[in-house]
């Protein structure tokens, strides 16, 4: 039972330190192809719509 414990304790508190500093070196070194493919498709999408619209009403 204690076995138990210990090794589960030690998997969360791994997991947590390795989620922090994911996320700092993330903030630090952000993905080029992945933060580029996925915002730009995004933004050009949400761009495009509401500007054509806003044309179409003025």
């Amino acid at each position: 039972m204690g076995n138990t414990s210990k090794d589960d304790n030690r998997g969360k508190r791994s997991t947590k330190a390795s989620a922090s500093a994911r996320r700092e070196k993330a903030a630090q070194n952000p993905p080029k192809k992945r933060s580029r493919k996925a915002p730009a498709q995004s933004d050009a999408a949400e761009t495009a719509h509401p500007e054509h619209e806003d044309t179409e009403m003025e």
